[in-house]
């Protein structure tokens, strides 16, 4: 099997066939949309990178087409943050796309050692997701929690943002805490993520602001590149302290602050990602009693964060996305 490289661009398929082949990937590409569905039938690739502004099929009609026939991780990698291009990424994560990946540039770019190094990270990662066609594990018990909640952290990365749409679309509307969310995302598309996943909850969505109070019921996005940070009284700091583990913001930071300013009396998420953002601040923050949950491997599309965490013993319990959102809402008294 290979790795599909979806891209109208003969240059950006060369540059991504050198990174994902030093990488010992095998490597097939489509220059459209159209292309791709043929290869994808033909070759059953392992994970397919994908362009958004392509002419024909742009990436997202291409992504549906591809989730619908013959569900595939695909990882949006695109250079263009421009809204018609950053609407279209939302839709296909929507779709199914697992991430939003930025377009590594030219090896003579400064960054392009970084950016590479994350995109073929991401496909290797990706190799190990398993589409089912409806989930039927096993239900872990839900255990109450009847200690006093004053916020919800949430960290998640890729594959994180079905599940979010999952716990959010669940999650009460009258929730009696702020919502903060570091949510890795490739730079220049958190506006249109924002937008995205507003649409699956009747909570506001709000990109964090430096000093600002978080407000019960209201959803707070970590802005691009810089770090969240929780201070004294629910008020929002956003810090330029160095990226944790490659990653800023990090998870770890948020989960960090919130050990410090609220101890017991928060709840923590760890959802589908890879890496392990956040999975050693979850366990301290269970040590201090607050309630922390993981996603459950089954429904996870990448089980590194939340694997790690539950490995840890850093889990007061392993749920799914709806599970999270049934506890929460009887720990609210709501239904």
């Amino acid at each position: 099997m290979a790795v599909l490289i979806v891209d109208d661009s003969p240059l950006v398929r060369q540059l991504l066939r050198h990174i994902l082949e030093s990488a010992g990937l095998d490597v097939i590409e489509a220059g459209d949309g159209h292309q791709a569905l043929e290869l994808v039938t033909h070759w059953r690739p392992e994970v397919i990178t994908m362009d958004i502004h392509m002419p024909g099929l742009d990436g997202y009609q291409t992504t549906e087409r591809i989730m619908q026939r013959q569900p595939t991780p695909i990882l949006v990698v695109t250079g263009s943050s421009k809204l018609k291009e950053a609407q279209s990424a939302m839709r296909a994560l929507d779709a199914g796309a697992l991430a939003v990946l930025e377009k590594p540039r030219g090896p003579d770019h400064p960054d392009f050692e970084r950016d590479a190094a994350a995109v073929a990270q991401a496909v290797l990662m990706a190799r190990d997701v398993r589409f089912r066609d409806r989930w039927q594990g096993h239900l872990s018990p839900i255990e109450p929690w009847s200690g006093e909640l004053r916020l919800l952290a949430i960290g998640a990365s890729a594959g994180g943002p079905q599940a979010l749409k999952t716990l959010l679309r669940s999650l009460h509307p009258a929730c009696p805490w702020p919502i903060l969310l570091v949510q890795h995302i490739a730079p220049g598309f958190l506006e249109s993520f924002r937008e995205w996943l507003g649409g699956h909850t009747r909570m506001p969505v709000h990109i964090a602001e430096d000093d600002q109070t978080a407000l019960a019921g209201h959803i707070y996005l970590a802005p691009d590149g810089r770090h969240l940070v929780l201070g004294r009284e629910l008020h929002l700091v956003l810090s330029d302290q160095p990226p944790v583990q490659g990653q800023r913001p990090a998870v770890t930071q948020l989960f960090a602050s919130v050990r410090e300013q609220l101890g017991a009396r928060a709840v923590a998420i760890l959802l589908s990602g890879m890496g392990r953002d956040g999975a050693e601040e979850l366990l301290a923050l269970r040590r201090q009693g607050a309630l922390t949950l993981v996603q459950s491997p089954d429904t996870a599309l990448i089980n590194g964060m939340p694997g790690t965490a539950a490995a840890l013993g850093g889990a007061s319990q392993v749920l799914t996305p709806e599970q999270m959102a049934l506890l929460l809402n009887t720990a609210m008294g709501l239904p």
